[in-house]
């Protein structure tokens, strides 16, 4: 298979990961520079993005609803970590951005170089990266390293996946 990277971070495990795509792709440890994760909450998010949560959440995990975002800094030593998924193709670009809410929610830079952690930082792989669209939230992250390399979840990790296989199966039978 031969596909394009793409990074992941905050809550997008390989568990995650899969049941957003299909499959489990294979990945590394990697940091993405001039970038810094925060939380946002259901208030942050605009009325579109908060109409399209409602359909697969009860209004329960609405009210309840925080999320991972990335941002750019201008904090030059900056970094977030996360994984850098690989041989992603084009139709589970489409799934990842379906499930992002691209465009609305998330933006996707593309063709950006993110740092491979595993040999100390001196690989660079091309990919593309999700970062929130229009950034308004909180800053309580606290700061790497985290546990292993995502933060601590925000949500019920099963319910993600469900909701992550739900979207995709959906989305495939349009």
């Amino acid at each position: 298979m031969s596909g394009t990277s793409y990074f992941g971070y905050g809550e997008r495990t390989p568990e995650v990961m899969e049941a957003i795509i299909g499959r489990r792709p294979a990945f590394e440890r990697a940091l993405l520079p001039g970038f810094q994760l925060f939380i946002q909450r259901l208030v942050d998010m605009t009325p579109e993005v908060q109409a399209i949560m409602a359909i697969n959440r009860t209004p329960e995990e609405l009210a309840n609803q925080q999320s991972y975002a990335a941002r750019r800094t201008r904090d030059e030593n900056a970094f977030l970590p996360g994984l850098v998924y690989l041989d992603i193709t084009d139709e589970e670009f489409e799934l990842a951005d379906n499930f992002d809410i691209e465009g609305l929610w998330f933006s996707r830079y593309r063709d950006r170089f993110i740092r491979i952690a595993n040999d100390d930082g001196a690989t660079f792989r091309l990919g593309g990266a999700d970062v929130h669209a229009d950034p308004i939230g909180e800053l309580g992250v606290p700061a790497p390293p985290f546990d292993g390399v995502f933060p601590p979840a925000l949500t019920v990790p099963s319910r993600t996946i469900e909701i992550a296989t739900n979207t995709r199966i959906s989305f495939s039978q349009r």
